[in-house]
């Protein structure tokens, strides 16, 4: 009997970083293992950005066709027959979608409260607060899956939870990771370092990002002996592990850097982050820094100070993190797609 079939469409580039494709990576993790064949789509900006694709194993087509015309050739990447189609990419929708219904048995869209319109079959987003904010947008029969249960984590980082959480003891901070997304296209990076700055030099500041970030040179100036730029990892999770307070954008990172337990400031990027944030800080997971205005390093030192010195509260932020993302949102979307 032939495995059922998924393609996945994402992309990657500089200017939308890699979450797209790094929570697709999540799921299809999840359906290889229930026995599922996966195939990607991707643009060819996407090797650059997104590196952990292609040292996944997963087979991979490049698609930079305009959109009116991707369906078909979608449709021929999997001999007009495909069981699951999984689109995660913010330039697509109904009209996409509908026209892939001619070879895909079931379409799943992984959408971020955006306003668009869709013709698919399921639809999940991790970050919203109810199904609801959909409804102006789905047809009646589509299923919705919200709320952190369904993040899509990749099994790494599952796979190290127990011995993170192990870890958030209270203990003194002697590593902070720091990461806006694959390519800090806001150039957050450099901002916040004029502030870590500040902390003693006996902590590490570790920082991962792309290549392709855009404004590297100029990061480097601002980096120290102390500072640890780590380019292009495809599996972050023991680095989350082994740190013990995290600065980041509340994006798909941050529900990554939630199933290690790792205390987090963070900053919200873009408008659909911020439910993200809203969900994290209320349940007492994360501290909110805001968006990235003239107030922000003043806003980050008071917090990033407090953090350090008291223990406890990272605890606390531990455990909150941990209890609401479990790690299990790309085996119970797995799940649902059959």
């Amino acid at each position: 009997m032939d495995k059922p079939l998924a393609l996945f469409r994402c992309d990657a580039s500089p200017k939308i970083g890699a979450g797209h494709v790094t929570r697709c990576l999540a799921l299809s993790e999840a359906l290889a293992a229930a026995g599922w064949r996966v195939i990607f789509a991707v643009g060819s900006e996407t090797s650059k950005t997104a590196p952990a694709l292609f040292a996944s194993g997963f087979e991979f087509r490049e698609c930079d066709s305009p959109p009116g015309v991707q369906p078909a050739i979608l449709g021929e990447y999997v001999d007009g027959n495909a069981d699951l189609l999984v689109i995660d990419h913010y330039q697509l929708d109904a009209t996409f979608e509908r026209a892939c219904r001619l070879w895909a048995k079931c379409i799943l869209v992984l959408d971020d409260e955006t306003g668009r319109r869709h013709d698919c079959d399921i639809l999940a987003d991790a970050g919203a607060p109810d199904g609801s904010c959909y409804a102006p947008y789905v047809t009646d029969a589509t299923r919705i899956y919200v709320g952190p249960q369904y993040a899509l984590i990749r099994q790494a980082f599952v796979g190290r939870r127990e011995a993170a959480l192990k870890r958030r003891d209270g203990r003194a901070v002697r590593d902070i990771f720091v990461s806006f997304g694959a390519t800090d296209a806001q150039d957050a990076i450099t901002r916040s370092l004029e502030v870590l700055k500040e902390l003693p030099t006996s902590v590490t500041l570790t920082i991962a990002l792309s290549r392709s970030v855009l404004k590297l040179d100029e990061l480097r100036q601002h980096c120290d002996t102390r500072t640890r730029l780590l380019f292009d990892i495809s599996d972050l999770s023991q680095i989350m592990t082994d740190a013990d307070l995290a600065i980041g954008a509340a994006g798909a990172t941050a529900f990554e850097r939630a199933v290690v337990g790792l205390p987090s400031a963070i900053v919200t990027l873009a408008d659909n982050q911020r439910n993200i944030c809203q969900r994290l800080v209320e349940q007492g997971a994360a501290v909110d820094i805001g968006r990235l205005d003239i107030n922000f390093p003043s806003r980050l030192s008071s917090l990033l100070h407090e953090l350090v010195v008291d223990g406890t509260r990272r605890v606390r932020m531990a455990q909150a993190a941990s209890n609401l993302v479990d790690g299990r949102g790309p085996i119970r979307l797995a799940q649902v797609c059959k």
